[in-house]
């Protein structure tokens, strides 16, 4: 049966059936035919079956594991069939009286019974015993004859070929002359059927008992003695207490699963869960997230599916505590997890170092000039002045575009922020209203008046004081060191010319503050900045980000990265039809060996019926051959005991002479079988090493990706 945490599982109860009741007659029931078990509860025929389809199971006969309950059962048949009962009855039952009540270990005891019995022999077994001639012929013991000295001897009866005892041919051996066929008798084949016809429990010092069928089989008691049962108790009752509590047992079937075997223990079942899997085999209960407690059982059509678990979060909070308090404000805290993304994503085209979001907030606060503040802005800045290089070159020509690229040099405040519309803006207005080719419907010959400001405010947008401080800010990106002193007037000519309508009022105050007198210096431009509250530098980075995002040089990147990807998915197909050729040579290795194997059980039967066919027609074609062995019946009938036994010795030196070249085409046979098989394996070796650098690869795409 096959294994489930080292234990059996038992089957559910078969409920009882009465055919003079009609609740018996009426009663709906569900069948599964891998058990041929019987429920009369669906959520719990649910349960069975989806704990059948998990590979968690683990077969007994072979102990390979993580197999669904079909493939072990399938493979304790498998195992069963292939070695097959080797052992005499006579020799079965004394080694299962041997092992049973014994505690030690698999391997130990196989030992332990090996020693035993290598050179002891039960009545009724077949053996080779060596005669007064020191010639080894077959014989059976008879009986086991113990003198005084307590050294064992055996009684035994040469047999015939049809293994038929002969008469007169008994005697008393010692052990030494006796010894059993070495394929009859080893290490391997006791530890294999040892683990087909014993069981041990799991605690510390539990004792080999013999399985019911195998006992009922040979009639063998298997009542615990009374210490191993005090034992068994108190390992069970120290289990018990380690246990957590499962919230009881729950009868299903008109049969309670009382066993504590039964229980599943769900947190260790998760671990099983792979996804994507079948809508069945969806876990259907629900407990504490600790693992331990009671388990909910969330199935549909049971009472209580649809109630609320009880203590969801298992004495938690609904959300995770912060392990320390923020110093960033709620209402802008989004935008600040935003800025930070955005330059750690784009920092490669930006030629930005990568940064923490503690030293991000750190340089936020900190109120003097910091040099991860300036290298960002300076970032940004750099990006949104090579785009407007590129706007410059495209609105020099004519046409929509030309006209497009012009107008996005301007922010949409442009006009509105400004109570005279600078001289440069009305030129390009004035070029581009003129052109003929200019689509009749285009937005900006048909846009509305803007309506200007009456005042611009100090040191405001669009202001004189700010208009000075913003001339040709962007004549260039901020390269070098010297480049770098004073980028702070950049910042100003940038929020200036591209502020956004929808900011004017916090873009009027910002600058008003980056500006705090007229005629103010690199220097005052510089404190005034650092010592900006968080908000407003924040406010500066999205109006930042969100220009530079429409840039060449994000825009690029991205598209080398989605070139990128492309390639990394093809190199990921071309790994997967490598996988896929692995598998089907390994596949093709394994289909061939069971061939062979199949070839080899079907060639004895063949070479059997060959010789029958050949003896059968040699008889038939041969009348002389016929005559001689008449003629040598007629003689053995009158011949004496000496001559029968001298004849019957000839031919066993024939038929010995026959297996042992038999032998030598076996050994030849297997020799060229080994050879096979060392290739095979060779080849398997291969595969594995090309699957494991497989893997490697794969992983390193995925890491690309």
């Amino acid at each position: 049966m096959p294994l489930l945490k080292r234990k059996r599982v038992p089957p559910i109860e078969t409920p009882k059936y009465d055919p003079a009741k009609k609740e018996s007659k009426e009663t709906l029931v569900w069948y599964s035919p891998l058990t041929q078990e019987i429920f009369t509860d669906y959520s719990e025929y649910l349960k069975r079956t989806s704990l059948y389809k998990k590979p968690i199971w683990q077969c007994e006969a072979t102990g390979k594991q993580n197999l669904t309950y079909m493939e072990a059962l399938k493979s304790e048949r498998e195992e069963k069939e292939r070695t097959g009962n080797k052992l005499s009855l006579e020799l079965q039952k004394q080694v299962l009286l041997h092992i049973q009540f014994q505690t030690l270990r698999l391997d130990a005891l196989v030992d332990d019974t090996y020693k035993h019995f290598v050179n002891r022999y039960v009545p009724g077994e077949f053996v080779q015993c060596t005669w007064d001639d020191n010639i080894a012929y077959h014989g059976q013991v008879l009986e086991v004859i113990k003198n005084e000295d307590a050294e064992e001897q055996y009684k035994v009866q040469l047999i015939d070929e049809d293994s038929v005892g002969i008469e007169d041919m008994i005697k008393v051996l010692p052990k030494e002359k006796i010894k059993r066929d070495r394929f009859a008798f080893s290490k391997n084949l006791l530890k294999k059927y040892i683990k087909e016809h014993a069981i041990k429990d799991t605690y510390i010092g539990a004792p080999w008992n013999i399985k019911p069928d195998t006992a009922e089989k040979f009639d063998i008691d298997t009542t615990l003695p009374e210490k191993l049962f005090e034992a068994r108790n108190v390992a069970y009752a120290k289990s018990r207490k380690k246990r957590p509590t499962t919230g009881g047992t729950t009868d299903h079937n008109n049969g309670s699963i009382n066993n504590r075997s039964l229980i599943i223990d769900s947190h260790k079942a998760e671990l099983t869960l792979r996804y994507p899997m079948e809508d069945l085999n969806i876990p259907t209960y629900r407990r504490d997230p600790s693992g331990y407690g009671k388990i909910t059982d969330m199935t549909p059509g049971v009472e209580g599916a649809n109630t609320d678990v009880q203590n969801p979060t298992g004495s938690m909070p609904p959300h995770p505590e912060a392990t320390h308090k923020t110093t960033v404000p709620d209402d802008c805290y989004g935008s600040f997890l935003m800025t930070w993304s955005f330059l750690s994503v784009f920092a490669h085209p930006l030629k930005l170092s990568p940064f923490s979001l503690d030293d991000f907030e750190s340089a936020l606060h900190h109120k003097q000039p910091s040099t991860l503040m300036r290298e960002a802005n300076i970032a940004l800045l750099n990006a949104i002045i090579k785009q407007r290089d590129r706007l410059k070159k495209e609105s020099q020509g004519s046409g929509s575009t030309a006209m497009a690229a012009a107008m996005s040099l301007y922010g949409s405040g442009y006009e509105i922020s400004r109570s005279a519309t600078s001289i440069a803006y009305e030129e390009t207005l004035r070029r581009f209203s003129s052109e003929d080719d200019i689509d009749e419907n285009h937005i900006w010959r048909f846009r509305p008046p803007a309506k200007h400001r009456e005042k611009n405010p100090e040191r405001g947008c669009g202001s004189p004081e700010v208009e000075e401080i913003s001339r040709d800010w962007d004549h260039g990106t901020v390269d070098t060191e010297d480049e770098r002193e004073g980028w702070e007037n950049i910042l100003i000519g940038f929020i200036n010319q591209l502020a956004p309508l929808e900011m004017l009022d916090d873009i009027d105050r910002i600058l008003s503050l980056l500006v705090p007198f007229a005629g103010s210096t690199l220097e005052d431009h510089e404190n005034a900045y650092a010592n900006l509250s968080l908000r407003d530098k924040i406010k500066i980075f999205e109006l930042l980000i969100s220009v530079a995002n429409e840039s060449y040089v994000i825009k690029q990147y991205m598209e080398e990265c989605q070139e990128q990807m492309t390639e990394l998915r093809k190199q990921k197909i071309e790994l997967s039809r490598e996988r896929k050729r692995i598998h089907a040579e390994r596949r093709e290795l394994d289909d061939k060996q069971t061939e062979e194997t199949n070839q080899a059980k079907d060639i004895p039967d063949e070479s059997s019926d060959s010789d029958n066919d050949s003896t059968a027609s040699d008889n038939d074609d041969d009348s002389a051959l016929l005559k001689a062995q008449r003629k040598q019946e007629y003689l053995t009938r009158h011949e004496s005991r000496q001559a029968a036994m001298k004849r019957r010795q000839t031919e066993r030196e024939e038929r010995e002479a026959k297996r042992i070249k038999l032998h030598h085409l076996q050994r030849e046979e297997a020799r060229v079988r080994n050879q096979e098989q060392k290739m095979r394996n060779e080849t398997r070796k291969r595969l594995d090493e090309e699957e494991r650098a497989l893997h490697k690869k794969e992983e390193q795409v995925e890491r690309d990706l």
